[in-house]
């Protein structure tokens, strides 16, 4: 792999099926490698797996209590990565993954 398409979104929210479908196109149709979600109001992080997993395989996201926060990173299947260790805020606003590529 030569190179990474990366791209990152304020989406304010994807908790509707169509704004997750949405996303989802817009990342695959531009080829996207790995995409860090801003604001994605997911609580406990149940959310997460509602996003579809056919074009991003491994999803990584904070947890929290209130529904007003949430980060999410996706890596794609075509990025041989294996995550080593992951950091979480308790407050839900941010997410560190250390990983390999």
């Amino acid at each position: 792999m030569t190179s990474l398409n990366v791209i990152s979104f304020n989406i304010r929210g994807l908790n509707t099926p169509q704004k997750r479908s949405q996303i989802h196109t817009l990342l695959k149709n531009d080829k996207c490698d790995i995409c860090f979600l801003q604001e994605t109001h997911f609580k406990s992080g149940r959310g997460v797996a509602r996003l579809p997993q056919v074009y991003f395989n491994k999803w990584y996201h904070s947890n929290f209590q209130k529904a007003s926060r949430g980060v999410c990173l996706g890596i794609s299947k075509q990025v041989p990565f294996t995550h080593l260790l992951i950091q979480q805020d308790p407050e839900g606003r941010f997410i560190f993954v250390k990983g390999k590529i």
